[in-house]
């Protein structure tokens, strides 16, 4: 615990000093070297305050709010003029820390957070954690399991094992703030959503290319039909000299028209018709991160029909 008075003795007040310059030069771990020395010295709330505000400006969120909650704790009269900052560096602390809670049904498990050791199950207390994902593993006698989580900034995310479970992994993910809960369903892989853009784009790119084509076609046999019947009408001189009849002129702008649209709309439409051939068959297969293809099975609900993703 950290003493409750801020009177230090002249060495101290120099390494506490020194700490402050070396903050304002940003070296924050210099500085977090120096204000521990103190702190061992004197065991006094200052060094505390000092050694989390370095931990913050470091990113050391966990370690940061741990000390600066234990010395706003202190009772010390002369924390009071500092208090206000020191509570506002915490809010900012706590928007990068959240808790994990993991529990399992068998008693006595080990496990390891980040590779590292954790406390042995059953846990009072939830673990303090930086805000983002984290491989949690669990070890319990004949089953071991390795899951990853992720915590949220002030919510306390409950993870639940059952070793020696032959069930694929049914537990939620549950976060919990001021008494309130949500319960997060697993979200489809990217490699998923991935396939389904891949075969969307694919789709919609061949159905394009048909419909292209289809133009095409319409304005070539557009363009026969006007050369058809320009011969067929008598009044028509010869192709390249019809200049005073005006359906003459027409039939020969239909042509024109027709041969415009004939040739773009073959020529675009195939290339989308390829292209989107190419995206149908390299799209890559939907499968989940375990290689099982996911499947929509439609069976009878509590109220009703029901929709489920299966494996």
């Amino acid at each position: 615990m950290a003493s409750q008075g801020w009177a230090q003795t002249p060495e101290v007040e120099a390494l506490l000093r020194r700490g402050v310059e070396l903050r304002q030069q940003r070296h924050d771990d210099q500085a977090l070297a120096v204000f521990q020395q103190a702190h061992r010295q004197s065991g006094s709330v200052r060094a505390l305050a000092q050694i989390a505000l370095a931990e913050q400006a470091l990113g050391r969120w966990v370690d940061a709010e741990a000390h600066l909650r234990e010395a706003l704790a202190s009772r010390d009269p002369a924390l009071a003029r500092n208090r206000a900052a020191l509570e506002g560096a915490l809010g900012i602390i706590g928007q990068h820390v959240g808790a994990l809670m993991v529990i399992a049904h068998q008693p006595g498990c080990d496990v390891q957070v980040d590779g590292q050791p954790a406390p042995r199950l059953p846990w009072a207390n939830a673990l303090r954690l930086e805000v983002g994902p984290h491989e949690v593993g669990l070890s319990c006698v004949g089953a071991r399991e390795v899951r990853r989580v992720v915590v949220r900034a002030s919510e306390t995310t409950q993870e639940l094992f059952t070793p020696g479970s032959n069930n694929a992994r049914s537990a939620t993910q549950v976060s919990t703030t001021e008494g309130l809960s949500t319960t997060v369903t697993p979200s489809p892989s990217n490699a998923t959503i991935s396939s389904s853009a891949h075969r969307t784009w694919g789709w919609l790119t061949l159905v394009a290319g048909v419909v292209g084509v289809s133009v095409g076609v319409y304005g070539l046999l557009s363009r026969e039909s006007a050369i058809a019947e320009y011969n067929a009408n008598s009044t028509c001189p010869g192709w390249m000299f019809a200049q005073n009849s005006f359906l003459c002129d027409d039939l020969i702008n239909q042509v024109d028209r027709g041969t415009i649209i004939g040739f773009a709309g073959l020529l675009a439409g195939g290339a989308l018709s390829i292209t989107g051939l190419l995206l149908l068959v390299t799209a890559p297969s939907a499968t989940t991160s375990a290689g099982r293809v996911a499947r929509l099975r439609i069976g009878p609900g509590e109220l009703g029909l029901s929709l489920r993703l299966v494996y």
